[in-house]
């Protein structure tokens, strides 16, 4: 899989979102140069994929082609599962990386924020063994584990921690990933 591959979906999608778009339209929602919308528009009219009928004044309408639908739904399966695997992978990934520091320290804090990260890291750790998972507190500030000299897994850039002025180490757990 490859960056044409995921531009085609986008074009596709927005295509299939709305026929009456151009291609400045498509270049500004997708990202894309306007060069590459419509090179990559040529390639899927060859496919076969999208029809190009032109319009009064001078305009252009696009539209997907059944082969174009069932293309759209099938890179829309692949990206899903690309993405999927990669997410379950770096989860995999924190595992083993909360396992190794468990080996080397006996409690551990972890530095819930609120993202899809935090929500990763929460549910990594909820799938280790028991013993271990009890041995990993979630706090949601630094305030939280003041006074004691148990390291922090944290999830952010190290500078806004350091001004702080805990005691307590810190880890970054997407520099051990």
């Amino acid at each position: 899989m490859n960056k044409t591959y995921d531009n085609e979906l986008l074009i596709l999608s927005q295509i299939d979102a709305n026929p009456d778009t151009t291609q400045r339209d498509l270049s500004r929602h997708t990202g894309l140069s306007l060069g590459s919308v419509n090179l990559l528009l040529k390639k899927m009219a060859k496919e076969g994929l999208i029809k190009i009928e032109s319009i009064p004044a001078h305009r252009v309408a696009y539209m997907l082609t059944p082969r174009g639908m069932v293309e759209k739904a099938n890179k829309t399966v692949n990206y899903i599962k690309r993405h999927y695997n990669a997410i379950n992978q770096t989860k995999e990934n924190i595992k083993t990386v909360m396992t190794t520091l468990l080996a080397e320290h006996p409690t551990l804090y972890i530095l819930r924020t609120q993202d899809e990260v935090g929500n990763l890291v929460v549910t990594a750790v909820e799938e280790m063994p028991p013993a271990q998972a009890a041995t990993i507190n979630f706090i949601h500030t630094m305030e939280e584990a003041k006074g004691s000299h148990i390291p922090v897994v944290h999830c952010v850039p190290d500078e806004s921690l350091e001004h702080m002025g805990y005691a307590n180490p810190t880890i970054n757990l997407l520099e051990k990933l």
